[in-house]
Order: structure tokens, then sequence, then C-alpha cells
């Protein structure tokens, strides 16, 4: 029936007392809706008849297309929404913003403040539109609980609850929309997909009507969901009360930490979120347990590379410095050299930030800046714990690398890592942030950089022909070499790779190379006095790789800038060349000079071979005067 006093009021200007009558007359003798049978006779539209409500009730008209609706709709089920054709927006100071299509229709708003536990504010909209919004997201909810009723009854993810604390009225609120069902099952979905793939992070992006989750697999993100924006809320609230982060704040960026147990074996995730136009976003970095640390066999190190980097960690003191972008897995290396040299007659501490991995007989610091603990601090304090080896996670600044270089200097080992593009990068690096080249020649026994690509599948591995401009970037040519590649498979995700392998670039500080930093020679000089003490380029490694099979050309382009492999200029006719080259192809002039006897390399002003004894000139060695040495 016509609900009174509005009825009238509201229709005044489209149909007289007897009509409205009429129409009252028609609608209980066809036990319809009153509403309905004026809408079908036409006079008025669906936006007049919500504007009239706006204006003759004084509340707000919303258009749903332009709203926003949170985790709010959990709190009313569909039966109920479709019968009063009502849809709860938001929570707005404890108080539910409702939207209805007749907002004078009390006895709805009663039921719905029944159901609920809060009192309403009625807001109005269109019929359709208030239809549409309950298919599109009471559809998206069902498929939802379909989807994530496997995840609950899962036995390989137990996800740690922390302690529950005292919540003001909203945080409580967001707390029950986070501790739906739904919800909680999602957000295990999420955590589990991640694990199962092996992926490093999880991507929760917000967008203007939907959320996006995007797992990061072999160095390369990867869509796995999109989701209603309704859940945005209830999914940030979820992961905040695990990392136990403060739920009520959305305007900063917050870190936690959530722990969990993946087939039995113990896994934590860094949590970090941001704040964005569209909400807040989320990443979660699956740290490893400790258990898959490869060995410094297992890295992928060439055996010449692999024999320098052991002569390095074999050292009682001195200092190893990892170098590369973030993901390029520098911590690995660390922790394989740091396992490498663990015995239990050494002290071994580390400074993290954060702790990936949890080592037996490893005492491991977690650097927290609030209280102080950062990592100079940190060193400070370890160096009055007779420490036998230091991993430093990070040398960030100038005083971390003062602290560290006296550590090395007064007979420790200590491990660490730098954000430079290259080993030569690193050094110069080094002398940037103060430390005086003596120190950086004396103390440092190696310098690696290194970089991920990712392997060929071996499931779907197929010989092929690349295009030659990416052979042609790399310097490789097709004649005589096989080159292979993934076709696509399941167990790849099509992509026609798995898993990852490293390429290095290794750099001894040998005492020539030391006598070079000391004199602070420049990158060129540098280069090429650590070639001859065996240095090989990022480059070349990747070259060989792809080579073998292991990778492709268009995954080192994808992960290598062809400024690590610096051109040299020839020494004659000073043209560009790269430094692995024997003869300079535009004047031909040689650029190697090797002992015709043991092959050794040889620089250009010496006399004789140092290795074998013979004159460079060819002839026959004198008698060498040994008499002065051996009296």
């Amino acid at each position: 029936m016509c609900p009174e006093p509005f009825g009238p009021q509201l229709l005044s200007d489209y149909y007289t007392a007897e009509e409205l009558a009429e129409l009252v007359e028609r609608a209980r003798e066809s036990k319809r809706s009153f509403w309905d049978v004026l809408l079908e006779d036409n006079r008025v539209t669906e936006d007049a008849l919500a504007d009239q409500f706006a204006r003759r009730l004084r509340i707000r008209r919303v258009w749903l297309a332009a709203e926003v609706i949170d985790s709010t709709l959990n709190l009313i089920p569909e039966i109920l929404a479709r019968h009063y054709l009502c849809l709860p927006l938001r929570i707005e100071k404890n108080r539910l913003l409702l939207c209805l299509a007749n907002p004078s229709d009390l006895h709805a708003i009663r039921e719905v403040e029944f159901h609920t536990g809060y009192s309403t504010i009625p807001v109005v909209s269109t019929r359709s539109e208030i239809l549409a919004e309950i298919d599109r997201y009471y559809a998206a909810r069902s498929a939802l609980v379909d989807v994530v009723r496997d995840t609950w009854e899962s036995q390989e993810l137990e996800v740690i609850q922390p302690e529950p604390e005292e919540l003001d009225l909203d945080e409580g609120e967001s707390r029950r929309a986070a501790e739906t069902g739904p919800v909680v099952r999602l957000v295990n979905l999420m955590i589990l997909e991640g694990m199962r793939t092996s992926a490093s992070d999880i991507h929760i992006e917000p967008g203007e009507n939907e959320v996006k989750v995007r797992n990061r697999v072999d160095g390369l993100l990867r869509d796995v969901m999109a989701l209603p924006k309704w859940l945005h809320a209830g999914i940030v609230s979820r992961i905040k009360i695990l990392a136990n982060l403060d739920i009520s704040e959305k305007r900063r960026s917050q870190d936690g930490h959530i722990g969990a147990y993946f087939r039995q074996k113990r896994v934590d995730m860094r949590v970090s979120t941001l704040p964005t136009r569209d909400g807040e976003k989320v990443v979660l970095r699956i740290l490893g347990s400790g258990q898959g640390i490869p060995t410094i066999e297992g890295l992928g190190l060439e055996t010449v590379d692999r024999e320098l980097l052991l002569h390095a960690v074999a050292q009682p003191q001195g200092m190893i410095l990892v170098t590369g972008p973030t993901g390029s897995g520098k911590t690995t290396s660390l922790y394989s050299a740091l396992l490498h040299k663990r015995t239990p007659e050494l002290n071994i501490v580390t400074i993290e930030d954060p702790v990936e991995c949890d080592l037996a007989h490893v005492n491991q610091v977690q650097v927290n800046r609030r209280a102080g603990m950062t990592f100079a601090n940190s060193l400070r304090s370890i160096l009055r714990q007779d420490p036998d080896v230091i991993l430093l996670g990070e040398i960030r600044d100038q005083e971390t690398a003062e602290i560290a270089f006296r550590a090395a200097m007064t007979g420790h080992m200590v491990l660490s890592s730098l954000h430079t593009y290259s080993a030569l990068g690193t050094v110069y690096r080094l002398l940037e942030l103060g430390i005086e080249p003596f120190l950086v020649g004396s103390c440092v026994n190696l310098v690696m950089a290194q970089r991920l690509v990712r392997t060929i599948c071996k499931n779907c591995r197929e010989s092929y022909t690349p295009a030659p401009a990416p052979l042609s970037r790399l310097g490789l040519v097709s004649e005589g070499t096989i080159f292979y590649r993934g076709k696509g498979c399941e167990e790849c995700g099509q992509t026609g790779y798995a898993g990852r392998i490293g390429i290095f670039e290794l750099l001894p500080v040998t005492p020539e190379v030391q006598d070079a930093i000391s004199q602070r020679s420049s990158e060129t000089q540098l280069l090429r006095v650590g070639r001859a003490a065996g240095m090989h380029l990022l480059l070349e490694d990747a070259q060989r790789k792809v080579k073998a099979g292991l990778t492709t050309a268009e995954e080192v382009l994808r992960v290598v800038h062809l400024r690590e492999a610096p051109s040299l200029p020839c020494p004659h006719c000073c043209a560009l060349i790269r430094p692995n080259f024997s003869t300079c192809p535009y004047c031909l002039t040689p650029l190697h000079k090797l002992c015709e006897s043991c092959g050794q390399e040889l620089q250009q002003d010496w006399r004789i071979c140092p290795y074998c004894n013979r004159s460079t000139d060819g002839s026959e060695p004198s008698s060498p005067q040994s008499d002065q040495w051996t009296q």
C-alpha cells in the first residue's frame, strides 16, 4: 500500500487523490507492491521518485555506482536485502548507512536495525540501482564462498593467531568484519596459494572497482585473482590483526610480521601496508625457513668462481661483500657462505632487517630502530660479544661501513651486502662512503655481484632458433650452438620458466687489485687488473648459461643491463671494444700477450714470463742469479 503521509505528498505533482486511490486498489487486488504498480504506470521515473523522497524526507540521495561498499554488506543477508530493497553501505559514527528504494518504509528500517544491532541513517537510491548492486555483490560473495570452502579444510597451512587486544568501537567493528568466515578463508587462500607456487611476495592492490591479488614468482608478478572492492577493508583488517598492526590507522604505512606453518614447517611473512588513492596496498614478503638454503656448490657458480669464493670464506678475517639490486639473491648467497663457515668452535652473529631465515647455532639480531637498535648500534654491541664471524645485512651509511671495516681490520670475518650495480661499483661506493682506499684494499677479500635469471622449464624444454637481435646484443653467435627455450606447460604456468639460477661476477682482491684500489685507479684500469686476477663479468657468466641451455638470451637481457659489460679503448686506435676481445676488430692490434711456452697472459712490458721463466722474445732465459737468495 501507499505509505502515509508521504505517498500523497510525494506524488501530488503527478497524480490526483482519486488516481492514487485507484493505484492502491490495483496493487491490493494484484497482491503486488504499490511502488511496482506505480512505476509500471510510467508517469513518474525511478530517478524522479528517488529525488522526491530525498527532498520530502530531507535525506541524502546517493548513486550507488559511485559509492564504495565495504564489508558491512555481511551484516544483512541477501534475502532481507531483496525483500526490502535495501543495501548497507558503511558504518558512520557507529550508525549504519542504509540505502533504500523506499526510505519511508519504517517496517523495513526496524527489521534491519533488529537484525544488525545498529541504528540506521537512511539514504535513498533507485530500485534498479539497488537491485543491480545486490546482484553484483551477493553473487560475487556466493562465488567466493564456494572458492574458499576447500581452504578452510586444508591441513597444509596453519596461521599463527596473535593474542586478542581490547579495542574501541571503531576497531571492534573492523575486527568483526575481518573475522567473518569468507574473509578469514580468503586470506588463508591467498597465503596458501603464494606458498604453493613458491612466491616471494603477495601483492594486494586496491583499484577503483576491484582488488587485484598478484604473486611474485621467479621474480615476475602473476595475476592470481580479482576480488570485489567491498572485500578490501575486511582483507586488510584481517592481515593487520594477524600482524599485530593498528587496524584503525589507514593514513600511514605500517610494518609487521605474520607467522605460519606450511606443511609443518615454520614460515614467516613480513607485512607492509601503504596508503594509496584507492585504499591501502598490502605486500606480504614470504621469508624462508632456513632449510632451503643452498650450499656454495649449489649456487650455480662456475668452477673458477666457486674456488675463489671458497678461498675467501676460508680466511680467518677480512670482508666478503655481495652486491646487486633488491631481489637478486644476496641474502641467500650470504647465508650459504655463513653455513659453510659455521662450526661449533666459532661464535657467529648476524644483524638483519628482517631476520629472513632461522639458522641453528647462529645468534641472530633483529634491527629495531624504534628501540635504537640500528645496524651501527647493533654492530657496536656485537663487537663486545667476542664474535668470530659477523653477518651484517646491509652497509647503508658511512657509520655502519666504518664500524664494519674496523671489525674486519681487528681480526673478524665480516659478510655483508651493498646496493651497487657491479663488483667494481662496490669499490667506488665504499670510497664514496669515506672509507680510505688502503682499508678497502687490505680488508676486503672478495666482492661478488649477482643477478637471478629464470631457468628453462625442464618439462617443456625444446630447442629453437632465437632471433638475431638478442644474440647480437649478448655477443653470441648462433652457428654451432643449440639454444633452448620453454614451450610452456601447466607445471611452469605456461611461462616456459621454472625456478631461478644466479649469474655472478667475482672480483678477488689480489695484491695487484689492492694496489690499484690504493692508487684510486679509474674503473677501466681497475677492470684490467681485475681481469688479470681472474675476474669474469656478469654478462660473460650469463653467456655461458645461455650456451649451456639453462636460460634464454631474452631472459638475460631482461635482467642484465648492458652497461654491466663496459667497453675498453683499444690501446692503438682508441676504438671502444669489449674487454674479452683478443684482437681489436678495427685495427687488428693484438690485445693480449700470451707466453708462447705456457700460454699464460703477460703484460706488454714484461721481458720474461714469470710462470715458466721463458724470455718473451723467444730466446732461452739466462741463468737465474739465485745464489744471493740461498746464501
